[in-house]
């Protein structure tokens, strides 16, 4: 048996805010109790249209913000001293050291889940990697890793 529930928040591949989606009723009655999303009704069509609002607002609203970052961050080097042995570090670097590292140098709180590296880097040499800020937005940074 299926339910129509309105989302009050994003869900990973169920919706955005304000979407009405068909769930089955366990699954509905949980994210209702939890006030992720709320029993479609009559009444509700004033709240579908709030959240939208709502949405689009914070939409462009973390959109300026990320282009902000952008500005200070684009194209910026980032330098890491780490050991190494013939062009391979010990160790790797991470998503999580290079938020660090740009929190440090430019006092800026950059969510390593923002940051797109394939996968981490071993070696020494330059590499670029990709910051998502905002689904619109996004800017490159390059990292220079250099043997200690």
């Amino acid at each position: 048996m299926h339910t129509e529930v309105i989302l009050l928040q994003n869900l990973i591949n169920k919706g955005k805010k304000g979407d009405i989606v068909k769930l089955k009723l366990g699954y509905a009655k949980y994210l209702i109790t939890k006030k992720l999303a709320t029993k479609k009704t009559k009444n509700t069509e004033n709240l579908i249209s709030e959240l939208k609002r709502l949405a689009v607002k914070q939409f462009a609203k973390e959109q300026a913000e990320a282009k902000a970052l952008i500005e200070q961050l684009d194209n910026k080097t980032i330098t890491f001293k780490m050991k190494s042995h013939e062009g391979k570090l010990y160790g790797s670097i991470t998503p999580h050291e290079v938020s660090q590292q740009i929190e440090k140098l430019f006092s800026l709180k950059i969510d390593k889940k923002k940051l797109e590296m394939l996968e981490h880097i071993k070696d020494l040499g330059e590499h670029e990697i990709k910051v998502n800020l905002h689904p619109e937005s996004e800017c490159k940074i390059k990292l220079v890793i250099e043997a200690e």
